[in-house]
């Protein structure tokens, strides 16, 4: 993974303005305690949070799926929603990005 990209991932998921805003999103995916395809909404709302303001982020447009995909992993991971990421987890973030972008 490109290390601008984990960087940028990194300064976010340390940003308390973005972690304040995608609070919400963590919680609720966070309730059932499982993440399924329930939880899109949330993802496709913290991924575009993220792409509303990618202004601040300065990454070329191939680059995004890969930065979006290793930041949910990171949010899931940081906020203890997930020890590892399973293949039908992987997935639903797939789908999110997909649409989205």
């Amino acid at each position: 993974m490109d290390n601008l990209i984990k960087n940028i991932v990194d300064e976010l998921l340390n940003d308390q303005l973005f972690i304040d805003h995608i609070k919400s999103n963590i919680d609720a995916i966070y309730k059932d305690k499982v993440i399924n395809t329930n939880d899109i909404p949330y993802i496709i709302s913290i991924i575009s949070f993220v792409l509303q303001n990618k202004k601040v982020i300065k990454l070329k447009k191939d680059s995004l799926p890969n930065f979006l995909k290793l930041l949910i992993h990171q949010v899931f991971i940081k906020f203890d929603l997930v020890k590892e990421i399973t293949h039908d987890m992987e997935i639903v973030i797939e789908a999110c990005i997909n649409l989205l972008l």
